[in-house]
């Protein structure tokens, strides 16, 4: 059961974490969205919608974690149908701005909504929110915050590496003209 929680914590995590980029740095979401009205405060309004919902979810609240799997799930929707018209750019998220959008993102945005699914699910089914109500350490609490940090950065890197394998995939150099 913890296990559950755990992985759905690092989602949680990334989707606050995508959230403060996408208020930091609107610009690359925002010249994907430039056919929307006000694309800048559509993305900033996404943004704080990501940190609100990976914050509840982080606090361990079913609510927290079904808003967050919602939210996975419109991301997976939305990269699906950009990558499906031809969109090329990146996402704003997280990782560098090389990455962009990819198979990846999508793959990685349905992981997330299954994963915070089954944590909000757990959740109500046992009534166990978290660890985190269970144990009063503070070093305990601390592992588990930092193992959210590693988390976080891991899953950073491992997009910005998928997303060059992706590339490479699909464009072998066998195949490229310049």
């Amino acid at each position: 059961m913890t296990f559950v929680f755990a992985i759905a914590w690092c989602f949680a995590a990334v989707l606050a974490t995508a959230g403060i980029a996408k208020i930091v740095r609107p610009a690359p979401l925002a010249t994907l969205l430039a056919d929307f009205p006000h694309p800048f405060v559509s993305v900033r309004l996404l943004g704080l919608g990501e940190i609100a919902a990976g914050i509840t979810a982080i606090a361990a609240r079913p609510g927290g974690w079904f808003a967050a799997a919602c939210l996975y799930a419109v991301l997976a929707g939305g990269s699906e149908y950009l990558l499906r018209n031809g969109t090329q750019g990146s996402c704003g998220c997280i990782g560098s701005d090389r990455s962009g959008l990819s198979a990846a993102h999508v793959a990685f945005c349905l992981a997330g909504s299954a994963a915070c699914l089954g944590a909000g699910v757990v959740s109500l089914a046992t009534g166990f929110a978290s660890p985190l109500e269970v144990s009063n350490d503070v070093v305990v609490i601390g592992l588990v915050i930092a193992q959210i940090g590693t988390a976080v950065w891991m899953c950073a890197r491992l997009y910005d590496e998928a997303s060059s394998v992706w590339s490479a995939w699909n464009n072998p150099w066998w195949e490229r003209r310049s």
